[in-house]
């Protein structure tokens, strides 16, 4: 391999390859990622998540990237992000959520949780993510 043309080639035929293999996975459906267009769809993965969850009242962001729902009795939010072809899910109690803002039709929450400090959900429109707001308003830390 001391020859910069071979080493060259090499190179160039393993890049190909890599090339390849990403095509092929594309073409057979790789990589789609996960969409959130249904609240009840959201609320089945948090009740498969989450032990003792009964979905109430849900949301999807208008993107399809986040879904808030509520549990039925009211005493935990649930919040799913869609995460390449996955989805996260977190439940939060009141007081388990930092801070939770409002910048027109998109929510951002803040909290504790290292492995997700942050999230967004653009909602429909500023009606529907100030609705949102101050149902999560009580979930939010009072300092």
């Amino acid at each position: 391999m001391d020859d910069p043309i071979i080493l060259a080639l090499v190179l160039a035929g393993a890049a190909l390859a890599v090339a390849g293999l990403i095509g092929f996975n594309r073409l057979i459906g790789g990589w789609s990622p996960a969409a959130l267009d249904d609240p009840e769809a959201a609320g089945a993965r948090l009740a498969e998540d989450v032990v003792g969850f009964e979905p109430g009242e849900g949301a999807c962001a208008a993107d399809g990237r986040a879904a808030l729902v509520l549990e039925a009795d009211g005493e935990r939010l649930g919040l799913v992000l869609a995460r390449g072809g996955r989805t996260v899910t977190r439940v939060f109690r009141p007081g388990e959520v930092d801070a939770v803002s409002r910048d027109g039709a998109a929510l951002d929450f803040r909290f504790s949780d290292f492995t997700l400090p942050r999230a967004r959900a653009i909602m429909a429109d500023d009606a529907e993510a100030e609705a949102w707001r101050s149902k999560i308003a009580r979930f939010a830390r009072q300092s």
